[in-house]
């Protein structure tokens, strides 16, 4: 029997960017039978997460598909969620349809999974920076979704910090000790020993170059984000977006450095609000 896949489309656009195309092309594609009330909630859901990210990240040069799931799991709205990125770049999401809007506009997780889409896939050796990256813009995001205020924001980047300075606090090289972490399952940790990478380029481009990360990832939409298709080609256009070497310094660091040099001592960027909207 042929499965119906249901599709909705939306598209945002919010005003001139400087930048092509003109709006992200979004499409909820229900996978599973969904009541009515439930599609709106999970839509309206969707759609301001994805308003938020490319807000926050800009208007990515592609569709972006986004799948619903039903999961009997009621610990949490989204117990389970994925990137796709080989013909397609989207997510799959796991949802326990019972929690309200407010639950799942509170979840971290679609925040976290759509920013991934802002950069291109690089492969499990480099799961340390990838998913580095979307640990420290779901926060990002949840702000320009009004979700968090600048403080909470903070405060969360604060906490995470704390948590993982006694594992880095180590004489290891940083990328032997974060695939350490991974193997033993400690995935909070490399997460966040990576997103201290992106939390170092945030205030090196904010002392440096009066700018914001999400700034610079505004702009890389469309100029790499398309051909770009390993760690090099992204360091190299982030560099190039810059007008500095503030990304690869700060890769190299991570790739050769021990975890202590790496990790600790990470600052918690002053955010810059650059956003407007409509």
């Amino acid at each position: 029997m042929l499965k119906l896949i249901f599709i909705l489309y939306f598209v945002f656009s919010f005003g001139d960017a400087g930048q092509e195309p003109e709006g992200s092309m979004t499409n909820i594609i229900w996978e599973d039978q969904f009541t009515a009330s439930e599609k709106e909630k999970l839509t309206i859901w969707l759609q301001r997460i994805s308003s938020a990210v490319f807000e926050t990240l800009g208007e990515y040069p592609f569709e972006v598909n986004l799948y619903l799931h039903r999961n009997e799991n009621k610990n949490e709205p989204v117990p389970w969620a994925h990137t796709v990125r080989d013909d397609e770049e989207g997510v799959h999401f796991y949802v326990c349809a019972d929690y309200s809007l407010g639950d799942f506009m509170n979840d971290w997780t679609a925040p976290h999974e759509i920013s991934h889409l802002s950069i291109p896939y690089l492969g499990k050796k480099n799961l340390w920076f990838s998913e580095g990256y979307a640990s420290y813009m779901q926060y990002r995001v949840m702000l320009q979704a009004d979700v968090l205020t600048a403080d909470e924001m903070t405060d969360r980047y604060i906490s995470k910090l704390q948590n993982i300075s006694p594992v880095y606090d180590s004489d290891e090289r940083f990328l032997a000790l974060s695939g350490q972490l991974r193997s033993q399952h400690n995935y909070p940790a490399v997460y966040w020993g990576g997103a201290c990478l992106f939390m170092q380029a945030d205030s090196m481009l904010k002392s440096e170059r009066n700018m914001s990360l999400p700034e610079i990832i505004k702009q890389y939409q469309s100029r790499g984000r398309s051909t770009d298709d390993n760690l090099d080609d992204l360091i190299a256009s982030l560099d190039e977006v810059s007008q500095s070497t503030i990304f690869s310094d700060l890769v190299n660091k991570f790739q050769n450095e021990t975890a202590r040099e790496a990790v600790l001592n990470t600052p918690v960027p002053e955010i810059i609000i650059t956003t407007e909207k409509d």
